[in-house]
C-alpha cells in the first residue's frame, strides 16, 4: 500500500499498521491553483472544498500521530499490535472516510481543473511552471543529473507532479541526444533493470531489441496483472516506455502498447519517441520535450562535463557537440581526425572516433554493433572471438583497444553499446553475421546448475529469426583468448605485498607437482581468499598439510568420499563460507569439499584455474562494485558477465549438482 506524499515520514509505520488506503491529496497542489486563480469568481468555492478535504486529512494524520506517540515511536510494538484495540478502533472508526475519499479528492480536482479550462491544456514545462507545481521538484533517491540535463529533469518532474497537465510525455530529439538516459534517470532505472520507480504505481520498461508479446507481458508482470494483460490497468499508475522505435518491430510495439497505453485513462504515459510529430498519432494532447531545445540542457553544466570527459587529442569542443550529450560522450574520446565542416556533426563524430582504431578494434566495434542491448566486456569479447576464430587473440585485442576508447552504456558499468546510429552503420557486418553470432552463442557450455547468460535469454531467439530460424542455426565450438595468469598480473592487482609467493624451501614437500611448486613460486596466489581477506594467517597454505593444518580432523577427512588417500599431500586453499577448498600436492588438482566433510569433488584442474577464478573476481570487484561510488546495479551486471567468461574459462568447474561455483557465481553478494 503506498503512502501519501503529504504523510509525515515518521508516521508510515502507523499509517502501514492501520491499513487503510488513503489518496494522495497533495494538498498544496490546491494552493497552487488557488493563488492561480486570483479572484476568480468560483475560487471561494475551491476553498472551501480545499479546506475540507485538508481539515478531514490533517486529523486522519492526527490520529495516526497519536497513535505513533502511545507506542513511544516504537514500529515493531506498533506491528505487534496490528490486530489490538489500539490499532482497529482506529481501523474501524476511520473506514467508512477513508472509503469515500478518493471520490471526494477526484471530485475536488475535477473541479479545480474544470476552472483551470482557459489555461493552456498542454504546458510548456522547460519555459513556465504551473502555480501548483514546484519550480524545482524533488528528486527522491535519484541522483543529480549529468552532461547539463537539469532543466530537462525538472521538466519531466514538474510534468509527473502537475496533476492538471496531460496524461503523456513524449521525449524525443536526434540520435544520441541522451533520450534513453533521460527516461532511464527518471523511472531509477538501468541496463541491468528497468522497473520503474520505487512503488506499486510506477512500471518502466526500454524496448530496445524486445519483442512485443514480451514486452507486454514484462509490464502486466510490474503490475502484477497476471493473465489479464495490461487491459485490466483500471488504476492511476505511471508507465515509462524508453527505444520503442528500436524494438525489434517497432509499427507493432506502437500499435499494441504504446497505443493502448496512450488512450487508457489510469494511466500516465513517459514515451520515447524519435520524432516530435509520432507524438499526433497518440491520440490525447501530449507535452512534447525536445531534447534537441537549447533549453533542456544547462550549456555551463554541460560544458565542464564535457571538458572534464575530453581526452586531450580530440578534435572536438563542447560547443560542437552541444546539447547533444550522446554524442559528446563519443566526441569526447575521438582522437582520430575532423573529416571536415561540411559533413553533419555525428559524421564527423563517427568518422574521428573511427580514424584512430587498428583495424581490429573496429571489427570488435562491429560485432558490438550487431547487439541488441548493452553488453559486459567479456560477453562481447566472446562473442567477437567466436565470429573471428582464426585469430582469438587479436580478436580479444581489438576488443580491449574498442572498449577503452568507447564511453560506457550507463555511467560507472562496464556496459558496451554503440548508440550512434552513423558509427553503427559504419561497422556493422552483414546482415548474416546474426547467425554467426547465434552460432557463437549456441557453441558456448550450458550447465543445468547456472542460468544462461540474461543477454542469450533476451536476444538469441531474435538473433536466431534474423539467421532465418534455429534450424539455420549450428552451433559453433567455444573459441576463446588464451587466458593465463602471470605475476605481473596480480602484482598490478594486489601490489608486490598482496601476492604470497613462497621460495621452494618455504613450500612443503608434499607438494611434489612440479608444475603447482613452479606456481606458486613464480607467480604466486593472493594472499588473501576470496571472501576472507587474512584468512590464511601465517601463510600456512602450503606449509601444512591438513593432516597437521587440521589434525583433530583426520577421521572425518578418511571418511570423506571423493578425497584421494594421501591426506598427508592435501593443503588447504581457501574457505568460501561453507565451501573448501584443498590442494592436492601430488597432482596439482583442486577439491572442493562442504563444510560437512562428507563429499568431495575437483573443483579446478589445477592452482592456476583456481588463481584465475580468484583473480578475475577480485578485479571485477574492485574496478566496479567496492566504494560509495559504485553504480547500485554493478554487482548483478559483473555477475552474469563474469559467470560467462569463468563458465567459459573451465566448463568442468560448474557441472555437477552439488558444484561449488555456480551459486556461488550467481550469488551477486561475492561481488559486493
Amino acid at each position: 500500500m503506498e503512502a501519501p506524499r503529504d504523510l509525515p515520514s515518521h508516521l508510515f509505520t502507523a499509517f502501514q499498521v492501520v491499513g487503510l488506503p488513503w489518496p494522495d491529496v497533495r494538498i498544496s497542489h490546491f494552493d497552487g491553483v488557488l493563488a492561480e486563480l486570483g479572484e476568480h469568481p468560483e475560487a471561494q468555492r475551491l476553498r472551501e472544498h480545499a479546506g475540507k478535504l485538508r481539515r478531514i486529512q490533517d486529523t486522519f494524520f492526527e490520529h495516526l500521530s497519536e497513535l505513533a506517540d502511545d507506542h513511544d515511536g516504537d514500529r515493531m510494538l506498533l506491528a505487534r499490535h496490528k490486530d489490538e484495540p489500539c490499532v482497529t478502533g482506529i481501523r474501524e472508526g476511520w473506514a467508512e472516510t477513508a472509503a469515500a475519499m478518493p471520490e471526494f479528492h477526484a471530485a475536488i480536482a475535477t473541479f479545480a481543473r474544470g476552472l483551470l479550462g482557459g489555461r493552456p491544456a498542454v504546458p510548456d514545462y522547460l519555459a513556465a511552471v504551473p502555480a501548483w507545481v514546484e519550480k524545482r521538484p524533488g528528486r527522491g533517491i535519484r541522483d543529480e543529473p549529468t552532461a547539463g540535463r537539469g532543466p530537462a529533469a525538472d521538466a519531466l518532474l514538474r510534468w509527473r507532479e502537475d496533476p492538471y497537465g496531460p496524461r503523456i510525455c513524449v521525449v524525443t530529439g536526434s540520435p544520441a541526444a541522451g533520450k534513453t538516459r533521460l527516461l532511464s534517470w527518471f523511472s531509477y532505472s538501468g541496463v541491468w533493470d528497468w522497473s520503474g520507480y520505487p512503488g506499486p504505481a510506477e512500471a518502466a520498461i526500454c524496448l530496445r531489441g524486445m519483442d512485443v508479446d514480451d514486452a507486454v507481458g514484462e509490464l502486466a508482470g510490474q503490475f502484477k496483472l497476471g493473465d489479464a494483460g495490461l487491459a485490466a490497468l483500471d488504476r492511476p499508475v505511471l508507465v515509462t516506455v524508453a527505444d520503442a522505435h528500436r524494438s525489434n518491430d517497432p509499427e507493432r510495439a506502437f500499435a499494441e502498447l504504446v497505443l493502448p497505453l496512450a488512450v487508457n485513462p489510469h494511466v500516465r504515459l513517459l514515451v520515447e519517441l524519435s520524432h516530435p510529430d509520432a507524438a499526433e498519432g497518440l491520440g490525447p494532447p501530449a507535452f512534447v520535450l525536445d531534447l534537441d531545445d537549447p533549453r533542456a540542457t544547462d550549456r555551463a553544466a554541460f560544458t565542464a562535463w564535457y571538458d572534464a570527459e575530453r581526452v586531450a587529442r580530440s578534435p572536438f569542443t563542447a560547443g560542437q557537440v552541444y546539447p547533444s550529450p550522446g554524442l559528446a560522450a563519443l566526441a569526447a574520446r575521438a582522437e582520430g581526425a575532423d573529416p571536415g565542416p561540411d559533413l553533419p556533426m555525428d559524421v564527423r563524430v563517427a568518422r574521428a572516433w573511427l580514424d584512430a582504431l587498428s583495424p581490429d578494434a573496429r571489427a570488435a566495434a562491429g560485432t558490438l554493433a550487431l547487439a541488441f542491448g548493452p553488453i559486459g566486456l567479456y560477453t562481447w569479447r566472446l562473442l567477437h572471438c567466436g565470429r573471428h576464430r582464426d585469430d582469438p587473440e587479436a580478436a580479444a585485442r581489438g576488443v580491449a583497444e574498442a572498449a577503452a576508447r568507447l564511453p560506457l552504456a550507463e555511467p560507472r558499468l562496464p556496459a558496451y553499446a554503440i548508440g550512434l546510429p552513423f558509427l553503427a552503420e559504419a561497422v556493422v557486418p552483414p546482415a548474416a553475421a546474426h547467425g554467426e553470432l547465434a552460432a557463437v552463442m549456441r557453441g558456448w557450455p550450458v550447465s543445468a546448475e547456472l542460468s544462461p547468460p540474461v543477454y542469450v535469454s533476451n536476444h538469441l531467439a531474435h538473433h536466431e529469426r534474423l539467421a532465418g530460424g534455429p534450424g539455420a542455426v549450428t552451433p559453433l565450438p567455444l573459441r576463446r583468448p588464451p587466458a593465463g595468469v602471470t605475476r605481473e598480473l596480480l602484482e598490478d592487482l594486489y601490489g608486490p605485498e598482496g601476492v604470497d609467493r613462497p621460495r621452494d624451501d618455504e613450500i612443503h614437500p608434499a607438494i611434489a607437482h612440479a608444475p603447482t611448486r613452479r606456481f606458486l613460486t613464480e607467480v604466486g596466489l593472493s594472499v588473501d581468499g576470496l571472501n576472507q581477506p587474512g584468512w590464511t594467517g601465517e601463510h600456512r597454505r602450503f606449509v601444512e598439510p591438513l593432516t597437521e593444518f587440521w589434525s583433530g580432523t583426520v577421521d572425518d577427512l578418511r571418511a570423506c568420499a571423493g578425497l584421494p588417500d594421501d591426506l598427508g599431500a592435501l593443503f588447504m586453499l581457501d574457505g568460501l563460507d561453507s565451501w573448501y577448498l584443498f590442494l592436492d600436492g601430488r597432482t596439482g588438482v583442486v577439491y572442493e569439499v562442504h563444510e560437512a566433510l562428507e563429499t568431495a569433488r575437483v573443483a579446478h584442474r589445477d592452482v592456476e584455474s583456481y588463481a584465475y577464478f580468484v583473480y578475475v573476481i577480485h578485479r571485477e570487484r574492485r574496478l566496479w562494485c567496492e566504494g560509495r561510488d559504485a553504480h547500485r546495479e554493478a554487482a548483478y551486471w559483473c555477475a552474469d558477465d563474469l559467470t560467462l567468461e569463468l563458465h567459459t574459462y573451465e566448463p568442468e568447474a560448474m557441472a555437477g549438482d552439488d558444484a561449488l561455483w555456480p551459486p556461488t557465481l550467481e550469488d551477486y553478494t561475492l561481488l559486493t
